[in-house]
């Protein structure tokens, strides 16, 4: 019988192995496909973050694209500086000049001119004389003309008949009925007429009575050149649609990309880094697309004009670009800094230690601050969310987005969210006849320095809770002092402190002067046990030897 123990033992022993072998296989196959569930999650995410991106880029086209081509104020204000850049005065002076002499034939007026002078005796010198003054005219109106365009009165004429013509262009291209666009085939275009006329009206006044003779003719501009009309109207009607969902279905497939991926903050890193890499190629882009469009004009396009309008239509796109390589770099750092890195981990310590200092001081300079900070404490996480969620509609709203308008955004968000951390960290103020905390900083009775590091507003709240704690306690009275006075002159010497060679062995733990002193203070402080066991704790590396304690009663 006692030989069947040892063998009952063993047979125990090897079934407790036989479970735990079988244990850890299930784990290990339970880690196998924990991984291959992972892996598979990391794929979708990673799909999702390709596909995001990239209709990040077709989002931003497509936005630019609709306010030029569909919002009238927009276009104007794009196109309006074109009246006062040099290469674009100096191409529509040439245009305005040709018309006029191709109009009007300077030539025979000068021939008829000349005949009639020698019919009255004249000599025959002037005819050769007709081809100078045919140049002196030509080159008078050219002056003239020249100086048309660059005063303030071309400026506003140029601004209002971009806005006519590009009024008419969204009537055309959304299927409006029009009267002023004249739509034939495969070109829309405007009558520019109205120039010629101030022109001619500006000749007269300075003299040149012969202008009046210029017939009022229509100058068509092309403004929209499509093979198929129809085509480009329901391209617009598409495009429309794109620019108004677009943005909102990739801000989607980002949050599900960053909800599928198993850890998170690595998926936002890692869009971040997506992001910045396909805003450069996109910033990089553009310039090349200028390139290849001034080495393709067609005759007769002055290519310096031509440049002036690209940069001018195009400038805004290439800046919402860089607006997004700037954006992507801030959020790339962001989430740097957020991760378990010991850059990050040191750089966010310096900061919370930096407020920490701040809010003392603002503590002491300004005691009722305090009180906000309070009432911040259970709500300053949501706000600071609320802080950077403010700035990205900000971006999101500004028609025009700019890298320095990135850059200010993101300041002003970091100056509010740490106004935040430092408020949280003001400690409050002090009631009547209370001494300055200093438990908050170290102490394992209300919490380390680390752990309010860390978790600021909940050690707040344990300071909070505490005060609230002093603050109810009742008086000591003066026959408490006395009773403790008696019970502590009872003990003797027995509660006097031993060698630590020496151990004591008269008398009793519990008759310690602290345990008497915590017993009698858990009569009349009841809420107060932690912080007596703090302070016994604390009391005993200064006695001779070790005292002994034992738990408050409850």
């Amino acid at each position: 019988m006692t030989a069947a123990a040892p063998s009952g033992g063993r047979d125990e022993e090897l079934d407790a192995l036989r479970l735990e072998v079988e244990r850890l296989r299930t784990t290990g196959g339970g880690g196998a496909g924990r991984r291959w569930r992972d892996g598979g999650r990391w794929l979708g995410a990673t799909v999702l973050l390709v596909v995001a991106t990239l209709l990040a880029g077709v989002a931003m086209v497509a936005v630019f694209v609709r306010h030029e081509l569909l919002d009238t104020d927009t276009y104007v204000a794009t196109v309006a500086p074109l009246a006062k850049d040099p290469a674009v005065q100096t191409a529509v002076s040439n245009r305005l000049t040709t018309e006029i002499v191709n109009a009007v034939d300077f030539d025979g007026i000068t021939d008829q001119t000349v005949a009639a002078l020698e019919r009255i005796g004249a000599p025959k010198v002037l005819d050769s004389l007709v081809g100078t003054v045919a140049d002196a005219i030509e080159g008078f109106i050219g002056t003239k003309v020249s100086q048309i365009v660059a005063s303030d009165a071309f400026a506003q004429a140029w601004a209002d008949a971009n806005r006519v013509a590009h009024t008419q262009l969204d009537a055309v291209l959304t299927g409006q009925d029009t009267k002023l666009v004249a739509t034939s085939g495969t070109t829309v275009s405007v009558d520019l007429g109205a120039f010629l006329e101030v022109v001619k009206q500006r000749l007269v006044d300075g003299g040149f009575a012969l202008a009046g003779k210029v017939p009022a003719v229509s100058i068509q501009f092309t403004v929209f050149d499509s093979p198929d009309l129809a085509k480009a109207q329901r391209l617009t009607k598409l495009l429309d649609t794109l620019a108004t969902w677009l943005p909102w279905l990739v801000l989607i497939l980002f949050i599900a990309a960053v909800a599928a991926a198993p850890k998170r903050r690595t998926a936002i890193l890692i869009a971040g880094i997506m992001l910045l890499i396909w805003a450069a190629i996109l910033v990089v882009t553009l310039p090349a697309a200028r390139t290849f469009y001034l080495n393709h004009l067609p005759d007769g396009v002055s290519p310096d004009a031509a440049a002036v309008v690209y940069d001018q239509v195009v400038g805004p796109l290439a800046d919402a670009f860089k607006a997004l390589l700037v954006a992507a770099a801030i959020w790339v750092v962001a989430a740097f800094l957020a991760g378990p890195s010991r850059p990050a981990a040191a750089l966010r310590g310096a900061v919370v230690h930096g407020c920490e200092w701040l809010a003392r001081s603002l503590g002491h300079l300004w005691p009722p601050l305090g009180r906000a900070g309070q009432a911040l404490a259970r709500w300053y996480r949501p706000a600071q969310v609320a802080v950077v969620l403010g700035g990205v509609v900000i971006l999101l709203l500004v028609g025009r987005p700019s890298a320095p308008g990135v850059i200010w955004t993101a300041v002003w968000v970091t100056l509010i969210v740490l106004a935040l951390e430092v408020l949280v960290r003001v400690p409050p103020p002090l009631q009547s006849g209370e001494a300055a905390p200093v438990s908050l900083a170290a102490g394992p009775g209300v919490g380390s320095r680390k752990r309010y590091v860390i978790d600021g507003y909940r050690a707040r709240n344990r300071f909070s809770a505490a005060s609230a704690a002093r603050s109810t306690r009742p008086a000591v009275t003066e026959s408490t002092k006395s009773t403790f006075a008696a019970t502590r002159t009872s003990a003797g010497p027995r509660c006097t402190a031993t060698s630590s060679r020496t151990p004591s062995t008269s008398g009793s733990a519990s008759s310690s002067p602290m345990i008497i002193f915590r017993r009698l203070a858990g009569t009349v402080w009841p809420t107060s046990s932690d912080m007596f066991a703090t302070a016994s704790v604390t009391a005993t590396p200064m006695s001779m030897s070790p005292m002994t304690t034992e738990a408050a009663p409850s």
